[in-house]
């Protein structure tokens, strides 16, 4: 895994569970505390989404520009 997340690595991650049939389109995001499992640690330590706010930075010097997420949760 790179140093920094990229969109391209952020799609291959959402096609391989597509693929094996255990996400799709209704699937609900949840975001959880680092160094936590869900399935280990249970559902307190998981947070549900329930809105995000996309950024596309421009960069007269970085190509291709930067995209920023922010998740709103509960």
């Amino acid at each position: 895994m790179p140093q920094t997340l990229t969109i391209g690595d952020l799609k291959a991650h959402i096609t391989y569970w597509e693929n094996r049939g255990q996400i799709d389109e209704d699937t609900e995001v949840i975001i959880g505390k680092i160094g936590t499992s869900g399935m280990i640690d249970g559902a307190e330590v998981q947070k549900k989404v329930t809105d995000t706010d996309i950024q596309v930075m421009g960069s007269e010097t970085i190509h291709p520009d930067t995209i920023g997420f922010t998740l709103v949760h509960q």
